[in-house]
């Protein structure tokens, strides 16, 4: 049996269909995660929907799979198909984020499954909640560190911020932590294949151990049983900087200088209404303190532009704050309306506006 992959968006997603894949090859199954020379019997589809492009390159993996492996079932999993299931009417079956996992139960028993109308149902399947995406489901994917040298290490699903533009809440859910000895125990089993490890999450500032915050405590468990192994954070909210995780990094030894920051606009205006935390300012802060630490470090960040309440004058605050925290890379978004948060209510910024100003942050890149 061959199975196909295909994950679009976040880190997250890809940890996940690296789940996948270890599970079913521990079934014999051989796996892929492109659309490569041989057709599949099943094609997988990992979807994203952080903005409606995403949405659109999900459901235009449809025609694609379709044209690859004209005889294999097609399955939608991931966060697309969670926001709208209906979009996904091309494919055999469709799961949400909360369901994924389950995908390998449907394929290892497809055959005693009866479709209804033609169509295969998720509650068709059996799905065990032991299973759910967050909690660790198996040892550490295996792998060639000649092929792939770094590794991904979920940590954290879900997130209780509710910015006011992000769908990631409502599709994801609300905040949940993995057991920090089932974190600990896989980073050792990735560490025997590879010596980069990548920790990454929905939301990695809110990974917890008994409620509390315990982000520093992963750093410095990490520092002392994997001393060898390199590791780096994903994404980082401005607010989890602070001289205790600064200086366990340093003394842990084995963690990157590289932070990249969600900043999303320098506009305190802007960043109020988004539901954002802190002020230009303070971000500014949190940029200085990471380089009194690490006089080498690379620091970039996540920058919306065109966001509904964006005046030039917000944009021109944002520039500002971009100029002054010199930072080594900037991921520029154009904001995406996204139905079901509280932005999509607001009228929203001409299009050509939105794209104007995305060329004046890309210059600052360069």
């Amino acid at each position: 049996m061959k199975v196909i992959i295909i994950t679009l968006g976040c880190r997250s997603n890809q940890y996940e269909a690296d789940k996948i894949k270890q599970k079913l090859e521990e079934q014999g199954v051989f796996v892929s995660q492109k659309f490569d020379d041989g057709a599949a019997d099943f094609v997988v589809l990992n979807t994203c929907s952080i903005t409606h492009i995403a949405d659109k390159k999900s459901r235009n993996l449809i025609s694609k799979a379709k044209k690859h492996s004209p005889k294999a079932k097609v399955i939608a999993v991931g966060c697309s198909s969670e926001k709208n299931r209906e979009q996904f009417k091309g494919v055999d079956l469709v799961l949400g984020t909360k369901d994924k996992m389950s995908v390998i139960s449907f394929i290892m028993g497809f055959q005693d499954i009866a479709p209804a109308n033609g169509k295969l149902s998720a509650g068709a399947i059996s799905f065990n909640p032991a299973d759910k995406v967050c909690v660790n489901v198996g040892v550490a994917p295996k792998g060639d560190p000649q092929k792939k040298q770094k590794a991904l290490l979920k940590i954290q699903d879900g997130c209780n911020n509710f910015c006011s533009y992000c769908i990631v809440p409502h599709i994801r859910g609300r905040s949940v932590s993995r057991d920090i000895n089932e974190v600990l125990a896989e980073a050792e089993e990735l560490a025997k294949v590879y010596k980069q490890i990548v920790i990454t999450a929905i939301n990695i500032s809110d990974f917890k151990v008994d409620g509390q915050y315990a982000l520093v405590r992963l750093v410095r468990e990490l520092g002392e049983r994997l001393p060898k192994t390199i590791f780096s954070f994903g994404s980082l909210y401005p607010s989890d900087i602070s001289n205790e995780l600064l200086e366990a990094m340093k003394k842990a030894g084995n963690f990157e200088a590289f932070f990249h920051l969600s900043m999303q606009s320098g506009s305190d205006e802007v960043l109020k209404h988004m539901g954002r935390k802190y002020s230009g300012v303070e971000f500014l802060e949190k940029v200085a303190l990471i380089r009194k630490h690490f006089k080498k470090t690379f620091i970039s960040c996540d920058v919306i532009v065109g966001y509904p309440t964006e005046t030039d004058k917000h944009f021109a605050e944002t520039v500002a704050v971009c100029k002054t925290a010199r930072f080594d890379h900037m991921h520029i978004f154009v904001y995406s309306r996204r139905e079901g948060t509280p932005a999509a209510l607001l009228p929203e910024v001409a299009h050509d506006i939105k794209e104007s100003r995305s060329k004046i942050l890309a210059k600052l890149n360069k």
